[in-house]
């Protein structure tokens, strides 16, 4: 059962980075969850408290993405590790920002995104395959816990759906509206 304050959590995910994830044709189920298992509920200790990116990004030396400002903390990269080391991490002043980093991460940045992207129509697979570009690493449930967080706190139902991409959509990348570049962005006042 998902309480009133895990429900506020996933709303504020949801609603910071629909934008991006329908634009980006990115899962939003599968942000949702990975913000929710690598900030604890946004409440566990580690860098998001100080970053503002519930999804704990980390930006390697040299990488054009994610487009973010970075600061230095330690960190346990991998589960299992004993030593902390210092890693770059994103910086974000919203959850709009953070949430953007995390697309940006899954679909720009990442070495293996390509192998990710395959699951980019099925939530709780890409979500389960979310190691493959770094969440999770080592951890001995592999992805299966951000599968288990969409299953079980219901997160696969149309509010959190983009649907199909039709006439006019705003695409992201170039910042107009256009016919047919990205899934189309819906609202509370109707479809953009």
């Amino acid at each position: 059962m998902t309480t009133p304050k895990q429900q506020e959590f996933i709303d504020q995910i949801a609603d910071s980075g629909r934008f991006w994830a329908w634009g980006m044709r990115l899962p939003l189920p599968a942000m949702i969850a990975c913000a929710i298992e690598e900030s604890g509920w946004g409440i566990a200790k580690g860098p998001h408290l100080r970053t503002g990116v519930r999804y704990n990004l980390q930006k390697p030396p040299g990488w054009a993405y994610p487009m973010c400002e970075t600061e230095t903390a330690p960190t346990i990269n991998r589960h299992g590790d004993e030593e902390a080391k210092r890693s770059p991490f994103c910086v974000a002043s919203s959850l709009s920002e953070a949430s953007m980093y995390w697309c940006q991460w899954c679909r720009m940045a990442h070495p293996n995104r390509k192998r990710l992207l395959l699951y980019a129509n099925d939530p709780i697979l890409f979500a389960q395959h979310l190691g493959l570009v770094g969440f999770g690493v080592g951890n001995p449930n592999g992805g299966k816990q951000y599968g288990d967080h969409i299953r079980h706190h219901h997160l696969i139902q149309p509010k959190y759906d983009a649907g199909q991409a039709d006439d006019d959509t705003f695409n992201v990348f170039t910042g107009s509206w256009s016919p047919k570049d990205v899934l189309y962005i819906k609202s509370s006042s109707g479809t953009h």
